[in-house]
């Protein structure tokens, strides 16, 4: 796989020919899955770039605010336009409403934010990153009912749906989503590559 975690300038020709062929779809849900530090949330943003989303897209992160994912990502600025105003504040411009802070959401609260934008939102990309945050909140019964209920309102919105985990084993929702990334690293010399 080529390595586009570090590049700035991220296009559909950066990405495997497999699953540039899979973006293309007008409606899938996508498992990234990988353990911690192997690139989920850069290779989702990258996708999230080489579909040029700039308005029609929903990115909860579980793990940082929107100010942490523009200084993380400073590359995010070239597509994404960030206002003079804090970025954490609630007045600040449509494209940056699409970043969601929910670090200390309940289960319920955000899955409700997302059914909303699949039902209020023409062909929407919403990129849940990560699923294990929500979904180690619920018991089995509820995570399996919330994963199908995605996929119904994702398929009836037309829309693309990425979920990132760090499950090392398999879980339900790899049986129910169209496919499934895992990305890996190796240590050379101390280095991950």
């Amino acid at each position: 796989m080529v390595n586009i975690v570090n590049r700035t300038n991220h296009s559909l020709h950066d990405i495997p020919s497999e699953l540039r062929e899979f973006l293309k779809n007008d409606t899938y849900s996508l498992l990234v899955k990988g353990r911690s530090g192997t690139g989920k949330t850069t290779f989702s943003l990258s996708i999230l770039r080489s579909l040029k989303a700039k308005n029609n897209f929903f990115y909860i992160s579980t793990r940082s605010s929107p100010k942490q994912m523009f200084e993380h990502y400073p590359w995010l600025r070239k597509f994404i336009k960030e206002p003079n105003k804090d970025i954490d504040s609630p007045d600040v411009g449509q494209n940056l409403s699409a970043f969601e802070d929910a670090r200390l959401d309940e289960p319920e609260s955000l899955f409700e934010r997302v059914t909303n934008q699949l039902m209020d939102v023409k062909n929407p990309v919403i990129i849940i990153d990560s699923w294990d945050s929500v979904a180690s909140l619920m018991d089995r019964e509820a995570r399996l009912n919330n994963e199908r209920v995605l996929q119904t309102w994702r398929e009836r919105a037309k829309a693309k749906l990425i979920f990132t985990s760090e499950e090392s084993v398999e879980s339900s929702l790899e049986y129910i989503v169209d496919g499934v990334v895992e990305l890996n690293y190796e240590l050379n010399d101390g280095i991950r590559t």
